[in-house]
């Protein structure tokens, strides 16, 4: 990032804070540090990194979408607009075409929010070391893209069932003056999700970027549980939950005793669902095998296993470095097997791979269970 960008790209924070948006300092830091060290080539990652930064509650999503949209398509803020100062703007804008072309994004019709999506399915990219504001970016798009359910708790809403207890009480406390009934409904709320994260040596050089994601989505999303398996199932979620990556990871690193070791996928899954508390993490949950699936037990047991939790859970993706390669085609005997319990595999090769975890999420979604076997031609069919 050369500094004519950095001046130009300084515009969107004044953009979002014309808005109505509360950007402080820190934040417009924290926005030009992540330009400055991290490489992005399309309006998509851009949206994401800007969105993990300066937004900061749900409700002004749509108020930061409007004010996103407005800076890539070079439109003039009204706020900004003062008596004098037309050639500022021209010339802002002129800045800004021309550092566009240099850091190559393209404002066209698909530019944007739009572009947003279709980086989450364009092309992939590798990162050889973890990065927690990307991987922040990951976790906040998952996190948007997740199902969602009925929660169980009734909360104040403006429509529902009414709240009889709330309505005496404030019938007693205005003696009869008027005011709107109470009433009480079940807000729908993101599903839990359940990362079991392959950390085995032949995962070696991507288990980290899977962990700083699952690090990011934990603190995205309360109610993910993550697990890392190699030749022994270990819950990481409270370590997972500390703030800082570096410090979480080197935890990590220290009660992990089997990272980059043996791999015992069929086992570590069966020990996963002998005990009842794990089994009811799973139910109606997203489940997440983040493995490359080169099983060195009984595939037997692997393929048992993973169609038990696919029965259990609402969605079963299995996120695989393999999928990088285009080429690839699941050729195993445990991994031709498990396909049918499997709703979509998912690229896992980098924390920029992860930027296509919510496509899959939608195509799971979209499609009948266990149809991951429609995304290769086995067999020499399509």
């Amino acid at each position: 990032m050369n500094c004519s960008a950095t001046a130009v790209l300084d515009d969107l924070p004044r953009r979002l804070r014309s808005a109505g948006l509360p950007v402080t300092p820190d934040m417009i830091q924290d926005f030009l540090a992540a330009l400055a060290t991290i490489p992005f080539d399309a309006p998509g990652e851009l949206y994401w990194i800007a969105r993990t930064v300066f937004l900061k509650s749900p409700e002004a999503l749509p108020c930061f979408d409007q004010a996103f949209r407005g800076w890539l398509h070079g439109l003039a803020p009204p706020a900004l607009e003062r008596p004098g100062e037309a050639g500022e703007d021209e010339q802002r804008l002129d800045q800004r075409g021309s550092v566009r072309s240099a850091i190559r994004i393209e404002t066209g019709e698909g530019g944007g929010l739009e572009a947003a999506d279709a980086d989450g399915t364009g092309a992939r990219r590798t990162r050889p070391l973890p990065s927690s504001l990307r991987a922040r970016a990951a976790a906040e798009a998952s996190r948007a893209a997740m199902p969602r359910r009925l929660s169980r708790r009734l909360v104040p809403a403006r429509r529902g069932a009414i709240d009889l207890a709330k309505t005496l009480r404030q019938d007693r406390t205005l003696a009869g003056a008027f005011k709107p009934v109470p009433r009480r409904g079940r807000p729908h709320m993101p599903r839990r999700l359940l990362m079991l994260v392959d950390v085995s040596g032949s995962m070696k050089s991507v288990s980290p970027d899977a962990l700083a994601v699952a690090h990011a989505l934990v603190r995205a999303l309360p109610a993910t549980e993550v697990f890392c398996f190699g030749t022994r199932l270990t819950r990481v979620t409270r370590l997972l939950a500390r703030a800082d990556l570096d410090v979480a990871m080197a935890r990590l690193a220290d009660i992990l005793t089997d990272w980059d070791g043996g791999t015992r996928i069929g086992d570590s899954l069966a020990a996963f669902l002998e005990r009842s508390h794990h089994a009811t993490l799973v139910r109606g949950a997203v489940v997440a095998i983040v493995s490359d699936g080169f099983e060195r037990g009984d595939p037997a047991r692997m393929v048992q296993a993973t169609a038990r939790l696919a029965r259990l859970a609402h969605r079963l993706i299995w996120a695989s470095p393999m999928l990088a390669d285009p080429r690839y085609q699941p050729q195993t005997r445990a991994m031709q097997a498990v396909l049918a319990s499997i709703d979509r595999m998912a690229d896992a090769a980098s924390i920029a791979a992860w930027m296509g975890f919510p496509a899959a999420l939608a195509a799971a979604q979209a499609r009948p269970r266990g149809s991951a076997a429609t995304q290769f031609r086995l067999g020499g069919s399509a």
